[in-house]
């Protein structure tokens, strides 16, 4: 089955607190632009890992989560770097 969501996203950018990298992304009620909200990695019980990414729509406020694939050592990387959680604040990012 692979990595689970990383063929659409690059999760790269947030290991230095910039927006995860999504082509094409938009809201499935309104069509408008979806922005970064935040992401969070975690260890699971069975001992993989994962990261949350977060988006909310610009126009209706809806928020999507993706579950994202990530090894050990990306999860080891992005904890040290940013505490294991960045948020939209983090990024200095524009809407």
């Amino acid at each position: 089955m692979g990595f689970v969501g990383r063929k659409f996203w690059n999760v790269f950018p947030l290991f230095e607190k910039k927006p995860p990298k999504a082509d094409n992304l938009s809201c499935p009620v309104c069509g408008s632009k979806m922005y970064f909200k935040h992401a969070h990695a975690f260890k699971r019980s069975d001992g993989e890992y994962r990261m949350d990414i977060a988006v909310k729509c610009s126009n209706c406020a809806l928020v999507l989560v993706f579950g994202v694939h990530i090894t050990e050592s990306e999860y080891k990387k992005f904890v040290e770097a940013t505490g294991g959680t960045v948020t939209y604040a983090d990024t200095n990012a524009t809407v």
